[in-house]
């Protein structure tokens, strides 16, 4: 099932990021793999405002130019998802500010701070971030965005 109403990747380009997964590449060539996800997919669709996808290690695929995510928040955040049991109650993302957790699932977890919100969804080997703001579009229309993406991508072996 693809994500619906979104230009999605050609079979070529999924076989190269595929190929390219298991290889330890520069960080340049991982981020020209994954950028167009955030950028096509994710921010194009008006329902995130900035998003960010992370390997299950905490490593940095791709982001958004104006997301400040540092290496130690995206490796914290990767971290919360091994561990069902281990429920904080807030976390450090976008330059260590702490955000709510408002809700824990097994794969996907919902944060606020004030008017902002993201939604963070983990995939077999990636976890997808989408960023929003309350006065530029709804926390459901930003869930269901990211939240179809990580489906696609399962679909696609991550």
């Amino acid at each position: 099932q693809s994500p619906p109403s979104q230009t999605l990747p050609s079979q070529e380009e999924r076989r190269e990021r595929k190929r390219g997964r298991g290889e330890k590449e520069e960080g340049k060539k991982m981020s020209a793999l994954w950028q167009p996800y955030i950028d096509e997919y994710l921010v194009r669709s008006g329902n995130v405002g900035k998003g960010a996808i992370i390997g299950t290690d905490g490593v940095i695929w791709a982001k958004s130019s104006d997301f400040d995510l540092s290496f130690e928040e995206a490796n914290s955040i990767s971290r919360l998802f091994p561990n069902p049991r281990n429920r904080p109650t807030s976390l450090n993302m976008a330059g260590s500010t702490t955000w709510i957790i408002l809700r824990m699932e097994e794969d996907v977890i919902y944060v606020r701070k004030g008017q902002e919100g993201a939604c963070i969804a983990k995939g077999g080997t990636c976890i997808i971030i989408g960023h929003y703001h309350a006065e530029e579009s709804a926390p459901g229309a930003c869930n269901v965005t990211v939240e179809s993406l990580r489906e696609y991508l399962m679909d696609c072996g991550y």
